[in-house]
């Protein structure tokens, strides 16, 4: 692993940004999701050996966090303005 770096899925060429934006999701929820998507690929990558047990779930419960916050934030995007 080294000095390998993570491609992220915020890259022009990812078709899972370019399937959300079809979908109307903002940047920031867009952002949400990929910090939920890193997180859990960090869960996945640290949940091998039993050292890694911990560090894992808190991984995986990062990841849930940022997904209730990209719910969140659809939620107040789709909420009718106040100042009408």
């Amino acid at each position: 692993m080294g000095g390998e770096r993570k491609i992220s899925a915020c890259d022009p060429f990812d078709g899972a940004v370019g399937a959300r934006k079809a979908l109307g999701m903002s940047t920031k929820v867009q952002d949400y999701l990929e910090g939920a998507r890193y997180c859990e690929d960090m869960a996945a990558m640290t949940g091998g050996h039993k050292a890694g047990h911990k560090v894992s779930a808190d991984f995986a419960e990062l990841a849930r966090q940022w997904r209730e916050l990209a719910r969140q934030r659809q939620d107040f995007e789709k909420s009718p303005s106040d100042s009408d």
